[in-house]
């Protein structure tokens, strides 16, 4: 019945919106805000993905109005550079001062450490002139030279050991009788730090050789009459030359720094850009057909013009 049909198209209408109400409730529907909009910057109209956001520089796009501004850069950055290299001059000159002070100070000591050590040695040679085991050892050591002419190996290391029992205290005696602050200031030591290194555990030929060592390291019981340390004096100057070249060095490296972002800031080309001007410049010196070829005539004009101006730049 046509009325019938009627009710069933109806019926099937209002299922199919209600289907769709429910549809919609359980998922709503996505709604992507806009980009804010930026005063003076128009929004992209669906750039590629790729896309990059400055054209790179190429070699048609050189100009006089270009090289003048590059040349303009590059002189300004000179004069930092060249301002930079005389201060970095001037400190590095003060530290080299210091250091020259602390030398003389320096050599001044050694040369007392030498006047002292000439001292020691001519007074503990008139001391065992004088000591009776001085001509027991000339006569022993005449004995071991003839051994040792002889190939007699075990009768000279014999003889050897009665020149040690009798050399070691020599030298020692006549030591302290001059003073005792060459070679009985190391044994004085050396037999102290044994009995503490001992205590440590520490024995057999280490127990002597880290007391030598402890020892040596000490300019009074070095074994050197005379010897001293590095003076308070030295230590500040040098300190002082170090810090100072430091300063310089970080300050020049601040300084070139510098000097780079003046040369942007005032011709107004990156340095990505720039870095493409100096082959493009380089390519048309060189007559580089593909250099060439991407410079047009008015360009190499216009390097040709400015080529001896350009040469800081473009090398």
């Amino acid at each position: 019945m046509p009325g019938g049909r009627l009710v069933s198209c109806s019926m099937i209408a209002v299922v199919v919106a209600l289907l769709a109400a429910t549809v919609d409730a359980q998922f709503p529907k996505l709604r992507v805000p806009k980009a804010p909009s930026v005063p003076g910057i128009k929004a992209p109209s669906a750039p590629a993905a790729t896309e990059t956001s400055q054209k790179s520089f190429e070699c048609s796009q050189i100009t006089e109005d270009l090289v003048e501004r590059l040349l303009k850069g590059d002189e300004a950055a000179r004069k930092a550079y060249e301002a930079a290299q005389k201060a970095y001059d001037a400190e590095m000159a003060k530290a080299k001062a210091k250091r020259a002070e602390a030398d003389a100070i320096e050599a001044k000591r050694a040369q007392g450490t030498m006047g002292a050590l000439m001292q020691n040695a001519e007074c503990k040679d008139a001391f065992k002139e004088k000591d009776p085991r001085a001509r027991e050892i000339a006569r022993l050591e005449d004995q071991v030279a003839a051994a040792d002419e002889a190939g007699d190996e075990k009768k000279s290391d014999a003889l050897h050991k009665k020149l040690g029992a009798l050399t070691e205290p020599l030298e020692l005696d006549a030591d302290r009788a001059c003073g005792g602050k060459g070679s009985a200031a190391l044994h004085d030591c050396m037999e102290q730090k044994k009995v503490a290194l001992a205590k440590q555990g520490i024995t057999g030929p280490m127990l002597t050789v880290q007391a030598q060592g402890e020892c040596m390291s000490d300019p009074s019981t070095s074994g050197i009459a005379g010897m001293t340390g590095e003076s308070d004096e030295e230590k500040t100057l040098r300190a002082e030359a170090d810090a100072t070249e430091r300063q310089a060095k970080e300050a020049k490296q601040q300084a070139d720094r510098d000097a780079s972002k003046t040369e942007s800031d005032e011709s107004g080309v990156n340095d990505r850009d720039r870095a493409i001007f100096v082959e493009c410049c380089v390519g048309v010196e060189n007559k580089d057909p593909v250099w060439l070829a991407k410079t047009p005539a008015e360009a190499r004009a216009v390097l040709q013009k400015h080529e001896g101006q350009l040469e800081r730049i473009c090398k």
